[in-house]
């Protein structure tokens, strides 16, 4: 029997730009802190060994000192008696610039430096062929029509970092938005061989099941386009067959709620806000509908109010004037403020400006008292 953990796209050195200098050196530590935890998952549950299959790494330039932080976790492994194999992505891909001819990675740790064909890799009680990928061969079907030599009696894996053919809308999980190292569904089919584990995709997906072709997604959440909880998988090999268990990792987690138009109040997002808050999700919140007339919505002081309770809040709204609005046709101070302001926001064809009006108008009637 062979067992090991396969993640990918983990991703290390990312900018978290939207966040901030302060929030993004956090998000950075906390992805260091979930590969620490995966080699953990690996010796404690006494797994053979880690398979990361592409872009352990943001990017191909990556600092001295973040390496040294990568290779300090991975040499726990070697240490442990667990092998790790890595294979390099479209972000770290192999090359002549590649960090990995050039940058010192624990001498039992395994890096497959070969994208012009698969590597033959035997260890205890496995055979991995992995491919890199580099810039040169990225349009390169590797799996078409490729046959692997097997021994019987000994489990036998693909690893490969590229794109599945669009099924089941797996390329809107393409965080890159296009095709890197196209990967047919027939061509997995046609494997003889145990597991076919895949990088490149950051959603949890398996995308076969003779033989199993799966891709972990991100271990730690990059964006609000990974929301939800992330994983890596388990997987055990054996004559009875593939057993692949799904375990939940990560520090942070992004969460979105989903849009409805309809009437809003302060005590209703602030309870709405309440029931989800967590100090270590990031919310994103786009508020649509209505408030009633003369209810103001002071968005920056219910922010003010739940900032601290999660690593990370942004709530917009799009108000919209509600359909039973009384003007007044009297000469009033708030009859002539809502036939002006009405008359402005109509005419208006600036939705920036719109917005600013609307909202203007709902803060003046609140102020009149309705």
């Amino acid at each position: 029997m062979a067992s090991f953990l396969h993640t990918a796209d983990i991703h290390v050195g990312a900018k978290f730009k939207g966040l901030g200098d302060e929030k993004g050196n956090i998000r950075r530590e906390d992805i260091l802190q979930t590969l620490r935890k995966i080699v953990d998952l690996v010796i404690d549950r006494d797994l053979d060994g880690l398979l990361i299959v592409g872009d352990l790494f943001d990017e191909r330039a990556v600092n001295a000192a973040t390496i040294s932080m990568v290779s300090s976790v991975l040499s726990k492994l070697g240490s442990s008696g667990k092998w790790c194999v890595i294979v390099p992505g479209n972000h770290d891909p192999i090359g002549d610039d590649s960090l990995y001819n050039k940058a010192s990675f624990p001498s039992d740790t395994i890096i497959v430096k070969d994208a012009g064909r698969f590597e033959r890799i035997e260890l205890p009680g496995l055979i991995v062929f992995a491919s890199a990928f580099s810039e040169e061969n990225r349009t390169v079907p590797k799996l078409q029509e490729r046959n692997f030599e097997t021994v019987e009696g000994t489990p036998t894996i693909v690893a490969i970092h590229g794109s599945v053919e669009p099924a089941n809308n797996l390329w809107s999980s393409n965080a890159e938005g296009s095709q890197y190292c196209p990967i047919s569904v027939n061509d997995i089919e046609k494997l003889d061989v145990d597991y076919v584990a895949l990088g490149h995709f950051h959603s949890y997906r398996q995308v076969t099941s003779k033989p199993p072709a799966l891709y972990p997604g991100s271990p730690e959440s990059l964006g609000y386009d990974e929301i939800g909880q992330r994983y890596v998988a388990a997987v055990n090999v054996d004559s009875a067959g593939v057993q692949i268990e799904k375990i939940p990792v990560g520090e942070k987690t992004y969460v979105q709620i989903p849009e409805s138009i309809e009437e809003w109040d302060e005590a209703k997002i602030a309870d709405i806000l309440e029931k989800n808050s967590d100090r270590n999700k990031l919310l994103r919140w786009k508020i649509k509908g209505w408030a009633k007339e003369g209810n103001f919505i002071d968005i920056e002081n219910i922010l003010n109010a739940f900032n601290n309770q999660y690593f990370d809040l942004k709530v917009e709204t799009e108000l919209l004037l509600p359909e039973d609005l009384t003007i007044g046709s009297d000469y009033s101070a708030i009859s002539i403020f809502k036939r002006k302001m009405l008359g402005a926001i109509k005419e208006c064809e600036n939705p920036v400006e719109k917005k600013r009006l609307t909202e203007a108008y709902m803060l003046g009637v609140s102020l009149f008292g309705g």
